[in-house]
């Protein structure tokens, strides 16, 4: 199994704490040597399977001209740590495709990051090096998961819905759009869209499934959080889901 290091911030010098409490979206209560903290969290998810009182964190610490003294960087779920520095994410795939590491976008480079299309703003744009096609690249960290089955979204996202209908638009003016899941734990096999917590969201998602390409991927890191190990691509299963948005129930043992 090949291991490469990711040149980002996931080698600064990391920090074990503990949650205590969300204070609001961003800020939560940490314990850092029996002392108690705040900490920047960088992720508006709900967070609720995750974050729960006394569980193990990473954290780095923070410039002396932030507003808080941490930022928290992952959650312990079981033997893993998951990635919640959402900000983190897109840095983490647009090198994971620039080292070719990700197999179905081997033979891509990436032109640009934050690029604006119809009045929204997307994480990357995408150009395939032997065709020179364009691809406009949404990404998502998703952190809703059971034992072999991600979910997305945790929260309802009216901008999620926007950003998934946008670039099924790119199609009319001959350029493809694109959302990437990614999943921060190894052992996940299949990707759902959450249809119990974002309905619309969801209902889109499978609607736009032939006008955008939609991949969804779980990757393993080394045990000191710095290393990405291994890349998995997840089955997201259409059929399926075509048929429980016709009937308007689905169940899963998640």
């Amino acid at each position: 199994m090949n291991t490469w290091k990711l040149t980002i911030p996931l080698i600064l010098k990391k920090i074990k704490a503990n949650f205590l409490e969300r204070i609001n979206r961003f800020v939560v209560k940490i314990k850092l040597k029996e002392k108690e903290e705040l900490a920047y969290l960088p992720n508006p998810g709900r967070l609720w399977e995750l974050l729960l009182p006394g569980k193990p964190l990473l954290v780095f610490k923070n410039k002396k001209t932030s507003k808080l003294p941490y930022t928290v960087l992952a959650c312990q779920k079981d033997s893993n740590y998951i990635l919640l520095h959402t900000h983190l994410t897109n840095k983490i795939i647009k090198k994971l495709i620039e080292e070719e590491k990700i197999h179905f976008w081997k033979n891509y480079k990436v032109l640009r990051e934050e690029a604006k299309f119809n009045s929204s703003r997307f994480d990357l744009i995408l150009e395939d090096k032997r065709t020179f096609e364009k691809l406009i690249l949404e990404i998502k960290t998703c952190t809703l998961f059971g034992k072999e089955i991600a979910m997305f979204p945790d929260a309802e996202t009216k901008r999620g819905t926007k950003h998934i209908l946008k670039l099924a638009e790119l199609r009319e003016k001959d350029l493809r759009g694109g959302v990437l899941f990614v999943v921060m734990n190894p052992e996940i096999k299949y990707f759902l869209p959450a249809y119990h917590i974002d309905y619309q969201f969801s209902k889109a998602l499978v609607e736009v499934k032939d006008k955008i390409e939609i991949r969804a991927i779980a990757l393993k890191w080394d045990d000191t959080f710095t290393y990405v190990k291994k890349i998995k691509e997840l089955q997201i299963p259409f059929d399926f889901l075509e048929k429980i948005e016709d009937k308007g129930l689905y169940l899963l043992g998640f």
